[in-house]
């Protein structure tokens, strides 16, 4: 799995899956997915940023993956890379798994 902290102006993306997606269907959550076999932890971020919310190219803040790992709803273990990545400008257009966005303070 690879996520992101989207930031801009002192704030984080959080994005809201929609209510008739079948995963955890309305939860807010960080932008994330999973990796797909052949695809680097670094290729399966650009394909799900650019999926979920249409950024397409990007930089990595430095210094800032964070990783952790988790039981997956299938009762896997899975680990997740997490990056922090600025938002360049304008607005996220969502997928159709999520209905809406929002931006929140850092804390």
């Amino acid at each position: 799995m690879s996520g992101a902290v989207v930031h801009s102006n002192g704030r984080v993306l959080l994005v809201r899956r929609s209510d008739d997606d079948e995963y955890l269907p309305g939860r807010e959550e960080l932008p994330s997915g999973g990796v797909d076999d052949g695809e680097s932890i670094d290729e399966g971020r650009t394909r799900e940023l650019q999926e979920e919310i249409a950024l397409g190219e990007h930089r990595v803040d430095d210094g800032s993956v964070g990783l952790f790992d988790y039981t997956d709803g299938h009762g896997r273990l899975a680990r997740q890379f997490t990056f922090s990545i600025p938002w360049p400008n304008g607005e996220p257009r969502l997928s159709p798994e999520h209905s809406s966005y929002r931006w929140i303070d850092r804390v």
